[in-house]
């Protein structure tokens, strides 16, 4: 919910077919999930804060603006490109349905099992239904079945985010937990690889959309419905794979309240 009908257009679920990729960077994984990695530092840029909303402006620079902000944060905190994090679409045929279960239940048990700071970003979700909802979403955005938009609609992935902490240490802590368990699973190489790079450009993009909206509260309190595509969920129109296309969307109602973290 950054106010922003372009930006939330371009962060929905993902549908089958979809790219999507994030690059693992062992130091920054491997270490303590509490410690902040320090970000790498991008030549000529501006400001790590996010850009102001320009209250009453229509279309054009301010969305554009703020999409790249969040897009080179993204990139700058994660170590990965944006079109590194597009090549997850068929990873569902490799690896399967089991296999993502699976990876959400190992993940599920590590967070019940963290401090409590951490484990209370989920607090109000039972555990099996949490289990389902990263699931379901990670297969269809990477290349399964729609089972997660025909079960929760089409309510964007920052927008069901909006009213829990997202921010640089939860980030990194979910993306330790999130490696540990992939370390676990007897998948090739690639497939890990390509798997971490999806999540840790995700993480953060959602850690900079977060800031975004949190700047856009300060200057106009009411709230925005998101509309459009999720570039999550969907891939970046941008950084497709090519060759590839997807199905087409489908008409799926927003949903009105947050419903479960995935």
């Amino acid at each position: 919910d950054t106010g922003d009908p372009d930006l939330e257009g371009r962060c929905r679920p993902l549908q089958p077919g979809r790219s999507a990729h994030c690059v693992v960077q062992e130091s920054a994984l491997s270490s303590p999930p509490h410690r902040r990695v320090p970000a790498p530092q991008v030549r000529g840029e501006a400001t790590s804060k996010a850009p102001g909303v320009r209250v009453g402006a229509r279309g054009g620079g301010g969305r554009r603006a703020r999409m790249q902000w969040m897009k080179q944060q993204a990139e700058m905190n994660s170590g990965v490109t944006e079109a590194e994090s597009q090549h997850v679409e068929d990873l569902y045929e490799k690896i399967g349905k089991d296999t993502f279960l699976q990876l959400s239940q190992k993940f599920y048990d590590r967070v019940y099992e963290d401090e409590q700071w951490f484990k209370d970003i989920f607090a109000g979700k039972p555990k099996d239904m949490a289990i389902r909802n990263q699931s379901e979403f990670f297969m269809q955005r990477m290349g399964g079945p729609t089972l997660y938009t025909d079960r929760k609609g089409g309510q964007t992935l920052i927008s069901r985010h909006k009213t829990w902490r997202v921010d640089k240490p939860a980030a990194e802590r979910w993306l330790w937990h999130m490696e540990e368990v992939i370390k676990t699973l007897d998948l090739d190489a690639d497939v890990k690889e390509r798997m971490m790079k999806f999540f840790k450009h995700t993480a953060y993009l959602l850690v900079a959309a977060k800031e975004v909206m949190n700047k856009k509260k300060e200057e106009h309190p009411p709230e925005v419905t998101p509309k459009g595509d999720d570039i999550i969920l969907r891939g970046s129109s941008e950084a497709r794979t090519p060759g590839r296309t997807s199905p087409e969307g489908r008409g799926i109602p927003m949903e009105t309240e947050p419903s479960g973290s995935t």
